[in-house]
């Protein structure tokens, strides 16, 4: 069974009709999603305990064991991608106050020029 997305819209259109049901939207969007992603498991190459030995319950722990390391391994990368992101904004204000300190040293030359050129004023 393929679903292509000209195929999602008929269905989903079919069920909803013009009442804009999201619920049964929701429903239909999360079966076509899944039966996509079944399709690319089954069409792939990509073997997942597909063994007889392993029970569904074996797999599914597999999968979710699978699942919680990436997100650690994306938990770890957001960290240091915020690590970074801090040391860039630390750098920003860095050289915003290195500007601000220029500016002010620029400033107070240009009085000195001023007293020594009319020391009247």
């Amino acid at each position: 069974m393929r679903f292509d997305a000209a195929c999602k819209t008929r269905v989903l259109y079919l069920l909803v009709g013009d009442n804009g049901n999201c619920g049964v939207a929701l429903i239909v969007t999360s079966v076509l999603t899944t039966a996509t992603v079944f399709q690319v498991f089954e069409t792939s190459e990509v073997q997942i305990m597909a063994d007889a030995q392993y029970s569904a319950a074996t797999r599914v722990q597999v999968l979710l064991e699978y699942l919680h390391e990436r997100e650690m391994d994306l938990e770890d990368l957001g960290e240091q991608k915020r690590t970074k992101l801090e040391q860039c904004v630390q750098l920003r204000h860095f050289e915003t106050e290195a500007r601000q300190v220029r500016d002010s040293n620029l400033h107070f030359e240009l009085v000195m020029e001023r007293r020594v050129m009319f020391p009247a004023l």
